[in-house]
């Protein structure tokens, strides 16, 4: 199954960041910063936040057969919109599909309303389109297309591309409430403009609150690949099991912990590629979740709408860390937006309560606009699901350099 989501243009009263360029951090050293002042307001303390449930974020509310209503909406600091929109439509779509592209930004105080259209009915493809809209203009549409599963007496090819080997698990990774939590307390963060500290001890709230955790893979991971021209042993025995698949988790192939267990014995076993790097300026890893274990006993369709909806989390951002465009730069990042939203599913057997690896790079940015893929990992190695964005990346006027010479002169 795949959804589509395509943007429209942008609500009159969209609110706007007017003071980024009193923030001094780094381009994406956090994704989220709120639209700080320059003034030090109270902040909370952690027992006041509440966390926010990604059930609740994703709730919406049946109208009628073919329209609902989103009840609650979840938006990070610094954003314009909510990051729900994309499970909140998938979930609309998928609730016509059981009986038979991205957007304009989501205000927080008004419900998005989903009108849903059936376009077709086969036999063995559903396709829906899905128009939300907000205080009474569309913000966006989804276009949803699902399939049956292959029935078993038809069995047909398959093929994956490989997880990244060498990659750290989950829990080595450390949280980005700890890792920004630690470099306040560091020197260089001493110095920071009190709006950019402001901000940053804003996104530290935002990411305890938030429904998703992210754990980021460190950017001097060096990691590998297996090599395509694997060893003919390794590849009977991978055809063994997986003709021997039951269908359960269990009964897959775990390319994770063979990797693991090859990894010791690497200098004998030729059949894995000892080229190792470490991550280029236009690619990332996040380790991502949902916060509440109990979305475990969610169905599959569920799970699809909650990885969309994590598969919004610093994606885009991608593209403009790739251009080096930040807060800092000159020029600086002056927009950053999505356009459109592609999600494809490959897998009904994934849980959104378990570590999924999201691969991310960004092939090409330019012109205002850039382009970021991404794959979505178990921790056992199975590729669930590919993502594709195209957002705004666009960069404010160059600031003019100071004449030192000048300077000098008048000295």
């Amino acid at each position: 199954m795949s959804i589509e989501l395509v943007d429209l243009p942008l609500l009159h009263d969209t609110p706007t960041d007017s003071t980024s360029e009193k923030l001094s951090l780094k381009p994406h050293s956090f994704p989220a910063l709120t639209s700080a002042s320059g003034t030090s307001s109270k902040m909370p303390s952690p027992s006041e936040i509440e966390r926010e449930s990604i059930v609740d974020s994703l709730h919406i509310e049946e109208i009628d057969p073919l329209t609902y209503r989103s009840t609650r909406l979840w938006i990070p600091i610094n954003a314009s919109d909510s990051h729900a929109r994309q499970g909140q439509a998938l979930d609309a779509s998928q609730s016509t599909s059981l009986t038979s592209s991205d957007s304009t930004s989501a205000l927080g105080k008004y419900p998005i309303i989903y009108r849903v259209e059936k376009l077709r009915d086969g036999k063995s493809y559903v396709t829906r389109s899905v128009t939300a809209s907000q205080h009474g203009q569309p913000i966006f549409m989804v276009t949803c297309s699902f399939t049956l599963p292959t029935p078993a007496r038809f069995p047909q090819p398959s093929f994956r591309e490989p997880m990244p080997l060498g990659i750290p698990l989950p829990m080595a990774c450390q949280s980005e409430e700890e890792r920004w939590t630690k470099y306040l307390s560091t020197a260089k963060a001493a110095r920071l403009h009190p709006g950019a500290r402001h901000s940053l001890e804003a996104y530290i709230m935002e990411r305890d609150s938030s429904p998703v955790a992210i754990r980021e893979v460190p950017r001097d991971t060096e990691f590998w690949f297996e090599d395509d021209d694997a060893s003919e042993e390794k590849k009977a025995a991978d055809k063994a099991a997986e003709t021997k698949w039951d269908g359960s988790v269990a009964g897959k192939v775990n390319f994770a912990a063979r990797a693991r267990a090859v990894q010791a014995a690497a200098s004998s076993d030729q059949s894995v590629k000892q080229v190792k790097r470490k991550m280029e300026r236009h690619e990332r890893m996040l380790w991502m979740k949902a916060k509440d274990d109990n979305v475990a006993s969610l169905d599959n369709n569920y799970q699809k709408s909650i990885l969309a909806y994590l598969s919004d989390f610093q994606f885009i951002g991608t593209a403009a860390q790739a251009t080096g465009l930040s807060q800092n730069s000159n020029p600086k990042l002056g927009m950053m937006a999505s356009l459109d939203h592609v999600v494809y599913f490959y897998s009904n057997d994934f849980k959104t309560s378990n570590w999924l690896l999201h691969v991310i790079t960004s092939p090409r940015v330019g012109d205002g606009r850039g382009v970021v893929e991404g794959r979505f990992y178990t921790e056992e190695g199975e590729l669930v699901a590919l993502t594709v964005q195209e957002g705004v990346v666009r960069a404010t006027a160059a600031e003019p350099k100071k004449d030192k010479s000048v300077s000098k002169a008048k000295l």
